[in-house]
């Protein structure tokens, strides 16, 4: 449970066995928004999806030119971001290798 929610609840002796359907949804949705924590793994999923989306939509050959040229350019887009986090990934392991290989 979060710190804050928890805050709140201990505050105004309330036990969440007590909350109705309505607070209970309440309850719920604070705890997902405040559990949501922003990792890169989570924004290459969200570019990987976003990727395969646009990829689909720039397959339809009824698109005008300048479609394609705006999904062509989103695209290009998430790839960069996509490769600057798997980048980053590939250097971290190579340096780790690297600092493993000095420790031996």
């Amino acid at each position: 449970m979060n710190p804050k929610i928890a805050e709140v609840l201990d505050k105004n002796k309330i036990q969440i066995e007590d909350l109705d359907d309505e607070e209970k949804a309440t309850y719920d949705t604070w705890s997902e928004i405040l559990s949501n924590e922003f990792t890169l793994e989570k924004l290459k999923d969200f570019c990987v999806a976003q990727k395969g989306r646009i990829e689909k939509q720039y397959t339809n050959l009824d698109n005008s030119r300048d479609k394609d040229f705006v999904l062509k350019a989103t695209l290009s887009v998430y790839m960069a971001i996509i490769g600057i986090i798997e980048g980053d990934k590939a250097e971290k392991v190579a340096l780790i290798q690297r600092i493993e290989e000095l420790i031996k």
